[in-house]
């Protein structure tokens, strides 16, 4: 026979938890001493200790586990509950994991938009240079193409030999049909390009009187969070919107950040 000290220390728990075990009936001592109360325990009853540690893990209330206990499960019936918990756990830590990441990516951009400076009334000046187009179903998908749409413009300089004479540039405008994006370059002979690539066209925009702008630094991919700031700085001043947005690219970088960017958006 083995003390309740003893047993406690096999079995892996404390003696505490193995009292509350027996008021439950879950391990019951195979002898009370009438006079002392001291409980005893066979090396037999182990095995029902460990079956009830391990529907604990598995999940299971106290009160669930006492009628699995009294099947006397078999090994191989433990070891098949034990990989669907295994799976169910994997499966919880995976959802854990994705809205960990989504509740890390909401700090950040709320961090970005806390830190983002005021935007810039101004005037813009007329554009003119030569484009390539392409509708999308929203701004999500135009990471697809735009540095495809730049590649075809410039391998069309270069072969023209003609030079790019100030940054690139992007307009967006939303239509019915989807969102129209432009990629386009100011070169120094247009004519030379568009004999190069007859799908490339001519492009203008307007002198604009009035427009807000904002500098987006960083990575590319958050460039959206600068535009949404932004909108929502132009929403609180009651600033209406007018016209395609622009962006001005000062500087490229990379994945990991580098560029400088300017975002313009006509006023009314």
């Amino acid at each position: 026979m083995l003390s309740i000290g003893e047993f406690a220390y096999l079995g892996g728990v404390s003696v505490r938890m193995l009292r509350h075990y027996d008021s439950l009936g879950l391990v019951v001592p195979a002898a009370t001493d009438e006079w002392t109360r001291r409980r005893s325990y066979e090396m037999s009853q182990l095995p029902r200790l460990r079956q009830l540690l391990a529907l604990k893990d598995l999940g299971f209330g106290l009160d669930e586990v006492g009628p699995l206990l009294d099947r006397s499960l078999s090994l191989e019936d433990m070891l098949a509950m034990l990989r669907d918990r295994e799976r169910e756990v994997q499966e919880d830590l995976f959802a854990g994991q994705e809205r960990l990441a989504r509740i890390r990516e909401r700090l950040r951009v709320l961090e970005m938009e806390h830190e983002m400076p005021e935007y810039t009334l101004t005037s813009l000046s007329a554009l003119d240079f030569v484009q390539t187009q392409r509708t999308v179903a929203g701004s999500e998908e135009v990471p697809l193409y735009i540095s495809g749409m730049y590649d075809r413009l410039e391998a069309a300089c270069e072969r023209a030999g003609s030079a790019v004479t100030g940054p690139s540039i992007a307009t967006y405008l939303a239509g019915d049909d989807g969102l129209l994006v432009t990629a386009a370059l100011t070169v120094s002979d247009p004519s030379s390009v568009l004999a190069e690539d007859g799908a490339l066209s001519e492009g203008h925009e307007p002198e604009v009187l009035r427009a807000a702008t904002l500098t987006h630094e960083g990575r590319i991919q958050d460039i959206g969070v600068s535009w949404q700031t932004l909108g929502n700085q132009l929403a609180a001043a009651g600033l209406e919107l007018r016209g395609p947005c622009r962006e001005i690219y000062h500087r490229t970088g990379d994945g990991d950040g580098g560029w400088v960017v300017e975002l313009q958006q006509p006023l009314v």
